[in-house]
């Protein structure tokens, strides 16, 4: 399966208008107003750092994931100490650090982890995963989704898949079933952008992917070709959903932005990685 481009992690607050500005002011994250045109009958709150982003609901979309979870998004950022000051004085707190990185959640509880970054600007950089069985999880994706495997540098005990702007870090952890208390899990789903994807889901689905049922929302998953639908949702063996969203080639100028050149760049400044043994 070939590489597909990396597009974007979907994350959850019911709060969702006022934690984008906190984002905004306190985070290395920017915040398209929500006043823009563009903006208008958007249902998302969009945050960029360099070519990717995160998009900001309200409400949950996926089911709820078995033996695997996506656990934080790691931003790399040209100033540590002075972007944990930042985040700290809106209400974030610190998790851990150590030399490598520092684990951190906002206001409302979402696990986030800083890293240095040797480019001079901000990005989102990569997206850790805990599963029960990383290898079979992280060879999954691989295998469906593309992506190469490299060593991760800054911490060895998790491997690393890389895409075009973005990481996949798995590493081993029991999973346990999330606090469902609070009505809503921070990290939803992630995202990718393919140019055909009625062929990429026939793919997918000839290799043994599940598509979860949407019929009770209205429409085909994975969608019929004429019938006009531009996503589709697909599902991990551990149950965590991904997206694909057809890409247009004449928006590609909207969707991947900064450094962005059409292949994978450096974007943490710790990328340099041998390859995967198998």
């Amino acid at each position: 399966m070939g590489l597909k481009l990396w597009d974007h992690v979907h994350i959850v607050n019911p709060n969702w208008h006022e934690a984008a500005q906190w984002y905004a002011k306190y985070s290395p994250l920017d915040c398209p107003s929500w006043a823009h045109p563009g903006h208008k009958g958007y249902k998302s709150e969009v945050l960029r750092s360099g070519p990717n982003k995160l998009l900001m609901q309200s409400t949950n979309h996926a089911d709820v994931p078995q033996t695997a979870a996506i656990e934080s998004v790691g931003l790399a950022v040209p100033d540590l100490d002075a972007s944990l000051e930042s985040f700290t004085a809106g209400g974030g707190n610190v998790e851990s650090e150590n030399d490598a990185s520092t684990k951190v959640t906002d206001p409302w509880g979402m696990r986030l982890e800083l890293l240095q970054s040797d480019e001079g600007d901000s990005a989102i950089s990569h997206v850790n995963i805990v599963a029960q069985d990383p290898e079979m999880l992280s060879d999954w994706y691989q295998q469906h989704l593309g992506g190469e495997f490299r060593t991760c540098e800054f911490d060895e005990s998790r491997t690393a898949l890389v895409y075009d702007t973005c990481q996949l870090l798995f590493s081993q952890r029991d999973v346990v079933a999330p606090d469902e208390s609070a009505g809503y899990r921070h990290y939803d789903h992630l995202g990718w952008l393919v140019e055909d994807i009625h062929g990429t889901c026939d793919d997918l689905v000839a290799g043994g992917v599940e598509f979860p049922n949407e019929d009770a929302r209205g429409f085909a998953n994975p969608p019929k070709p004429g019938d006009g639908r531009i996503i589709a949702f697909g599902c991990d063996p551990c149950g965590i959903w991904f997206e694909l969203v057809n890409l247009r080639p004449d928006r590609i100028h909207f969707t991947k932005i900064g450094r962005w050149d059409g292949g994978w760049r450096n974007a943490t400044g710790i990328g340099s990685q041998a390859a995967k043994q198998k």
